[in-house]
């Protein structure tokens, strides 16, 4: 025998676990606070630009947010936004639970028979399962924004370790050729003419590889933003398919959208694959650089 489902008999359905999106904040940290400390050169010209030089041109930054964030990009956005996916793809799994829980009660209680049967496996098979991808596919976004930062600073750190090598590199050499030489002013003039003043610039050929080296590391970072791109477009196929679940009046529905379903979770995985391949090449370009910078 068949229950018919009258709205009166239950009162209104409610969220058994609330869906409430967090408030997503970025960090204050700055560039300067990942970076500052581990370059004592730099610090030494930071400390002389923040203090004297910035505030008279009015670039009130520091120097390694002025220099570096171009390169790093955001870094604090940049992880907020993978927290955000994150509180995404736990509320797509709260509304799972909530609909299945409700899809059980409603099945058990107040409404019996086939068509009552059809309508409990379809939400604990096919809305559910669909949520799940989508929840699976916010972790990794997730995952993929957190690589991103994290090869932003190693980036920043990178160059200013390079950076800093240069300037130790120069005042060493302009102690031995300039008289009188070694205030932090004439350093920081250096460094905010991009050494053009120096007159024995070419004795630093040695750091050209590296230069070339960064400019390497930036053409790999551009093809790390593309694989992201791609992850995201991929992410948005599955969402559209799981949005299309509604709408299934057929068979023939369904198995489209499970087609599409199905193809957009391969080219997320694709696209993952090479995050994590492209990931892999910069920190070995990195560790190169490394190795390889000029002696101080």
């Amino acid at each position: 025998m068949t229950t018919a489902y009258s709205p009166a008999s239950y009162g209104e359905w409610q969220d058994i676990t609330p869906i409430q999106p967090a408030e997503i904040t970025s960090e204050k940290k700055s560039l300067a606070d990942e970076v500052q400390g581990k370059h004592p050169a730099l610090d030494t010209v930071d400390f002389v630009w923040t203090n004297i030089i910035g505030p008279m041109i009015g670039k009130p930054e520091s120097l390694y947010d002025l220099l570096f964030k171009p390169i790093a990009g955001d870094f604090n956005r940049i992880r907020a936004n993978g927290t955000a996916f994150e509180d995404a793809g736990k509320m797509y799994w709260d509304i799972a639970g909530n609909l299945g829980k409700n899809a059980a009660t409603l099945t058990t209680e107040h409404w019996t028979g086939d068509a009552a049967t059809s309508f409990n496996n379809f939400v604990q098979v096919v809305a559910t399962g669909a949520l799940y991808i989508a929840k699976t596919c916010c972790d990794w976004l997730k995952k993929g924004f957190d690589k991103l930062a994290d090869v932003s600073i190693q980036i920043a750190n990178t160059c200013a370790n390079l950076l800093n090598t240069v300037i130790e590199k120069l005042v060493k050499l302009a102690a031995k050729v300039i008289p009188g030489f070694g205030t932090l002013w004439s350093i920081a003039e250096w460094v905010i003419s991009g050494f053009e003043d120096f007159p024995y610039i070419s004795d630093a050929e040695a750091i050209v590889e590296g230069i070339q080296s960064i400019i390497t590391l930036f053409e790999n970072l551009e093809s790390l933003v593309q694989s992201a791109n791609a992850y995201w477009d991929a992410f948005k196929s599955v969402t559209e398919a799981v949005g299309q679940i509604p709408d299934i009046n057929n068979t023939h529905d369904a198995v489209d959208t499970g087609k599409q379903i199905s193809q957009s979770i391969s080219d997320m995985k694709a696209a993952r694959e090479a995050i994590d391949q492209k990931t892999g090449e910069i920190t070995k370009q990195l560790s190169d650089m490394d190795s390889k910078a000029p002696p101080k």
